[in-house]
């Protein structure tokens, strides 16, 4: 259902929004667009960059893996303590 949702209603989405970006960033949309897919990311580093714990720590990105760890501890926790 979710699936099929998505496929109706997902793509007329990203191109209106992709209208609107190009139409208020014109060439750095468009030199944005060839650098990034659409949909899915691509796994690894772009070609000639490195990875920098200082970005990785300032952007404050961690909490995601945190946030993910805690959520399942927590069920973990509900499901073997019977919570």
């Amino acid at each position: 259902m979710i699936a099929g949702y998505l496929a109706v209603f997902y793509p007329p989405a990203m191109r209106r929004e992709e209208q609107r970006l190009r139409a208020r960033y014109a060439d750095a949309f468009d030199d944005y667009v060839a650098r990034v897919p659409r949909f899915w990311p691509r796994l690894g580093l772009p070609v000639g960059t490195t990875f920098s714990w200082a970005c990785y720590l300032g952007n404050a990105e961690y909490q995601a893996p945190v946030g993910f760890f805690v959520g399942v501890a927590l069920l973990w926790l509900k499901l073997y303590r019977g919570a």
